[in-house]
């Protein structure tokens, strides 16, 4: 479980309204998404009977916000999205576009969670932080020796990696052609360096925001710190000729961020007619689930 969890009833609703490709899956995990946040919280926190009223409470509330502002938003962004496609509009238009439809939501729960996540960290006792902590540093060990011992083998570690992201893109267009799949692996080939040290400085970043909690004394010092964590800069094409121009100047995260944007523009732009099909179809099915779940309100 990522550091992130801690701050799981924003960062779920975000995961499980645009991420997910299984459609029950979905709705199930939704509908118990303020039980889950209130139980993956207190797995990192050990909460007291007070904190798990509060985390129980502002859960709640933020699903029923969720349900009512979020996805409505989102179903709307998914036909404007379902049209775009339709029509074949240019491709790194479309990308930009919704990237900037990402990058926007993640700013408006980021905005709506943010005084109930400050409110409860400030509520927060040592002994909590420091089982965070070695929670952390105990799952972050783990993860970096199976990263470890995958990426000593050059071959396994482009295989694995290859599939990962390969996956994910036929769950929403179907069948890549070969000519897309040589995209991909050309992607995965020339960003293994960047791959690797961003591994590494994410599970560095995550550490060292844990650690420093229990230094924070003032409530203001935890707004500046969360906020610092939870920024989500967004790739764009503009990134994307910007990189060709100075790399070097462009961290480890937003060189490789800028990759693989660069990569699903140019695999999108060869998309076949089936893939557009299959792509509006797999739109559609997720407007529907949205649907159904307005209609729980």
């Amino acid at each position: 479980m990522k550091l992130r969890t801690m701050l799981a009833w924003l960062v779920l609703a975000f995961v499980i309204s645009s991420s997910l490709s299984s459609c029950s899956f979905r709705k199930v995990a939704y509908g118990f998404a303020d039980n889950w946040i209130v139980s993956a919280v207190d797995d990192s926190f050990d909460l007291t009977s007070s904190q798990d009223d509060f985390v129980s409470e502002r859960a709640e509330l933020f699903m029923e916000w969720h349900r009512k502002n979020e996805l409505p938003r989102l179903r709307s962004s998914l036909l404007l999205l379902k049209k775009k496609v339709e029509d074949k509009e240019n491709v790194e238009v479309t990308l930009e576009w919704a990237a900037l439809q990402m990058h926007q939501m993640w700013v408006r729960l980021v905005d709506r969670a943010f005084p109930d996540v400050v409110e409860f960290l400030d509520q927060v006792e040592p002994r909590q932080y420091q089982n965070v902590a070695e929670q952390n540093k105990d799952r972050n060990e783990t993860r970096f020796e199976r990263f470890r011992l995958l990426a000593e083998s050059e071959t396994e570690y482009i295989d694995w990696r290859l599939d990962r992201f390969q996956d994910r893109l036929e769950s929403w267009l179907g069948d890549l052609s070969p000519a897309q799949v040589q995209i991909v692996r050309e992607h995965i080939i020339s960003t293994q360096s960047l791959d690797v040290a961003n591994h590494r400085l994410s599970l560095r970043r995550q550490q060292e925001f844990v650690e420093q909690f229990p230094q924070l004394k003032q409530r203001q010092q935890i707004v500046t710190h969360l906020r610092r964590f939870l920024s989500a800069p967004r790739a764009s094409g503009v990134e994307a000729k910007k990189l060709l121009l100075e790399s070097e100047k462009m961290d480890t995260r937003a060189r490789l961020r800028v990759k693989t944007f660069v990569a699903i523009r140019r695999i999108c732009e060869q998309m076949t007619d089936a893939q557009r099909l299959h792509l509006t179809a797999e739109i559609a099915d997720l407007v529907e689930d949205i649907q159904e779940l307005q209609g729980e309100i």
